[in-house]
């Protein structure tokens, strides 16, 4: 008796009589154990909590049994509803939609898949606490709301574990967030928000985003990991007595306006020239008396911001203490504590009219007009001006070991800052000898002057001998099919590509429908093109459909911001972004290597929000400092990837560096060593993928030296990792003795890609005609989308067909996808991400196609 009123306490005092108290609903029978042990008040007895939301008035309680409850959940009502269990709380799978003012809900767990557990619409003085809230889209979502709580609640890998768009007075606090797969917090467009007390732990992406307008207080916050602990991408916030440990960068400050989500409904205008510095500039927001540990770059970065105060906030390790740039102005950043890092105090960059104070030292490169005081050793130059030399590589026979990134996205397509900044953060923030630039070839396709303007930008960034800027483009094909392929030119002369259909663009029979097209476009335009495959697609067939040629192919990204896809189960994450959680992961490193392939390894961040060589950063065992020595030693393999920590790793066989194919041997002598960034864990051999050696380990070093007792055999492959205490990773190209040929798909069940895309779109025809089309009839998908006047009613009846299982089960059947070994979830989530929208785009980009042809083409007779 005495532990059952311990444990429902909180309960009792919720129910205590009240001067405005309702009735007690309760949902199902109120358990015997429950009335007789505690005595709480009697009342109408609901069959669903559904049904009970629908009978409230303003006033009631409505009490929810441990369990399972589902139904349509709308409090439309002021009600309290408690949640209370023996051994669990009550679990909703729907979502709570609260559209009344004063509702507390308390104690309940909440897990609607999509696309929010909660959302409170429009309400005022909502309070949800010591709730849970799990594995959705978006945790709670309020929208217009006015003073809401959210207090001592539980989320729980969610891509937005809270989302506050638009309103005022919200406190947020005591919350404990973990795992969210974008950002824990976003603010957008709302004014007096209070964040305090919170633990955001692990977030993918970022702890706390502010943008459109917003305005935040942030105190006492703990933040542990992710790229970036605070974004302040507004005016006049707050953040005072904040924690960030072991993130990317403890608090960035300014950002340009696609650093927020372009459908966000208070979101900015965007940036569409080639290149140019952002538009947004931050004033006068405060940082006071913050920590910031072990930050992998720096603590803080002001980029564009004006005005601000950094004041008595301390920041241990990382390469820079603090780093102003892009025009940062007017800001006051004195009475800090820095120590412990790599590189400098503080670094300024292209900014000037501000003033520095008690750093240990400070780097100025083209920074004039600055004013400092009381700082260590000081140094000034222009870009690149002190840039390090690159170290020898180790069992690399005297060439450089240069780090670098190959995967980064700008203001050109999906990005957040110039490809000028991007360049500039790789070369005089991180000190790095080289970087490329990898738009989305669909969408730089958009304006004549995108692709150019990427190359040109890399022409002027670029410092002989020092550092190096390579153009590039992504080509998106659907990742679970084709994946993306990222291609790269040694000069300004190339050629762009585009995939056919993806998220930006419809599908054209002008386009390279396939990655097998758009090798042969390559090689037919003799351009010197360089690829690296990225996104190689979970399914089990794409190593046996993927083009195969080392020379133009000679590269696989194996890590990303995405995650880790090495095939390791030790190691792999199966994707840090949600996009992948659930699918089968066939489509790895291990398996392309199993099924036959020769390609080097590499990783690079695919950042947008530039920040190169972020969970990913590739080292090359190059002649030179210089393009043509960096796509040498790319096609010959001398690669490998590291999670983003510049470990040094040396790797031999019979003498012969990483990535060589070589010929038969009577035996194969191993050489590897490595130099972690931190403590090693183990650095092992891997033999045609299996584990057989392991190096001595010395603190930050180790070495290893095998004599393999079995012959080399033809396919035989040797390669090497290295696991650092922190959880850095480093994987080496593979050595290989005479490769066989490799494995390819069964010609029965491989499919013509152009003609898998062409039977798209006519099963998106016949699927047209299917619909019930009322007015609509008798006009065929262009017309009713280039009407006004129809094409609200034709999205909403296609998008209807799209959410229709049973439609998509005919779709994969007329497809043969289910013959590949697909589930059905795969199959939904592929159709309704790019099949669903070939008809609005087709339209959209191209009204006038033969759809004749097409027919000849498919064999098949169109409605």
């Amino acid at each position: 008796m005495r532990v059952t009123l311990a444990l429902f306490a909180p309960l009792l005092l919720l129910l205590a009589p009240r001067a405005d108290a309702g009735r007690t609903l309760w949902v199902g029978p109120r358990p015997v154990w429950l009335a007789t042990e505690v005595g709480l008040p009697d009342g109408p007895v609901m069959p669903s909590l559904g049904q009970a939301l629908a009978a409230a008035r303003d006033g009631d309680t409505i009490v929810v049994p441990g369990g399972e409850h589902g139904g349509e959940l709308v409090v439309e009502a002021s009600v309290r509803i408690l949640g209370f269990g023996r051994s669990e709380l009550p679990r909703l799978h729907k979502r709570l939609v609260i559209r009344a003012d004063d509702v507390l809900v308390d104690r309940l767990a909440l897990a609607a898949a999509t696309p929010s557990a909660v959302l409170v619409d429009g309400a005022a003085r909502t309070t949800i606490r010591r709730c849970e809230l799990r594995r959705a889209t978006e945790g709670l979502h309020l929208v217009d709301a006015t003073d809401a709580r959210i207090e001592d609640n539980l989320f729980e890998r969610v891509n937005r574990a809270i989302f506050i768009d638009g309103g005022e007075g919200h406190r947020v606090s005591g919350n404990l967030i973990h795992h969210a797969a974008m950002y824990a917090v976003e603010v957008s467009g709302a004014c007096d928000v209070v964040l305090e007390r919170n633990q955001l732990r692990r977030p993918d992406w970022t702890g706390v985003v502010v943008h459109s307008g917003a305005q935040v207080i942030a105190r006492d916050n703990l933040i542990v990991g992710g790229d970036v602990g605070f974004s302040i991408q507004t005016d006049d916030n707050l953040l005072s007595g904040n924690v960030v440990q072991a993130a990317g960068r403890g608090v960035l400050v300014g950002v340009s306006p696609r650093g927020v989500d372009p459908t966000a409904r208070h979101a900015t205008g965007f940036l569409d020239a080639v290149d140019g510095g952002p538009t947004l500039h931050p004033r006068g927001n405060r940082l006071l008396d913050n920590r910031m540990q072990a930050c992998r770059n720096e603590g803080i970065l002001l980029r564009g911001a004006l005005d601000t105060i950094v004041e008595g906030n301390t920041v241990r390790g990382g390469l820079h203490g603090l780093v102003l740039m892009s025009a940062a102005s007017g800001n006051r950043v004195v009475r800090n504590d820095v120590s412990d890092v790599s590189r400098a105090g503080a670094a300024v960059v292209g900014s000037s009219g501000n003033e520095l104070g008690d750093l240990p030292s400070v780097r100025l490169i083209n920074a004039p007009g600055n004013a400092l005081q009381r700082c260590g050793e000081v140094t000034e130059g222009g870009p690149g001006y002190d840039l390090p030399d690159p170290p020898r590589a180790p069992l690399g026979g005297g060439r450089l070991l240069l780090f670098g990134d190959l995967h980064t996205h700008s203001l050109l397509s999906d990005g957040c800052t110039t490809p000028a900044e991007i360049l500039t953060y790789a070369r005089d923030v991180l000190g790095l000898p080289f970087c490329a630039l990898s738009d989305h070839g669909e969408v730089l396709d958009r304006q004549p002057g995108r692709w150019p303007g990427l190359n040109r930008t890399c022409i002027e960034q670029s410092l002989p001998g020092r550092f190096v800027a390579i153009p590039g483009y992504e080509v998106t094909y659907p990742v679970f099919w084709d994946g993306h392929y990222n291609v790269y030119y040694p000069h300004d002369r190339g050629l762009l590509h585009r995939a056919p259909y993806d998220d930006y663009t419809g599908l054209s029979p002008t386009e390279t429908f396939t990655p097998a097209r758009l090798l042969q476009a390559l090689r037919d335009e003799d351009t010197d093109a360089l690829v690296v495959r990225h996104h190689f697609g979970p399914t089990q067939d794409y190593w046996l459909d993927a083009p195969e040629d080392p020379e133009l192919v000679p590269l696989t990204e194996i890590c990303s911001v995405h995650g880790i896809f090495a095939g390791d189960q030790d190691l792999d994450t199966n994707g840090n972004d949600r996009r992948y959680e659930g699918l089968p992961h066939n489509g790895s490193v291990r398996q392309g290597l199993e099924a036959g392939r020769v390609f080097g390894i590499v990783a690079s961040s695919d950042s947008h929000y530039g920040y190169p060589a972020d969970r990913g950063m590739l080292a090359v065992l190059s002649d030179g400092v210089d393009i043509e020595s960096l796509f040498e030693a790319m096609r010959a393999r001398r690669t490998y990837g590291t999670t983003g920590a510049p470990i040094e790793l040396g790797f031999t066989v019979n003498g012969a560096p990483m990535g060589s194919v070589l010929e038969l041997a009577p035996a194969a002598v191993v050489q590897a060593e490595v130099t972690g960034t931190a403590t090693i864990v183990s650095l092992e051999l891997l033999r045609d993928g299996q584990v057989v050696a392991l190096g001595a380990v010395d603190g930050v070093r180790a070495q290893l030296t095998y004599a393999d007792a079995s012959a080399p055999v033809p396919g035989r492959r040797y390669r090497v990792r290295a696991l650092q205490q922190d959880g850095q990773a480093a994987w080496s190209s593979p050595v290989w003795f005479e490769p066989p040929a490799p494995l390819r798909a069964d010609p029965a069940r491989s499919l013509d890609r152009e003609r898998m895309a062409l039977m798209l779109y006519a099963a998106s025809l016949r699927a047209w005609h299917k619909l019930p089309l009322g007015r609509l009839d008798g006009l065929s998908p262009a017309q009713a989308l280039a009407d006004p006047t129809t094409r609200p009613l034709a999205l909403e009846l296609w998008a209807g067909w799209v959410a229709s299982a049973q439609t998509v089960n005919e779709l994969a059947v007329e497809l043969g996808l289910t013959d590949r070994g697909l589930s059905g979830r795969v199959v939904d989530r592929w159709h309704k991400r790019w099949g669903g929208q070939l008809p609005v785009t087709v339209a959209q980009v191209n009204p006038v196609l033969d759809l004749g042809a097409m027919a000849a083409v498919l064999g098949v007779e169109l409605p």
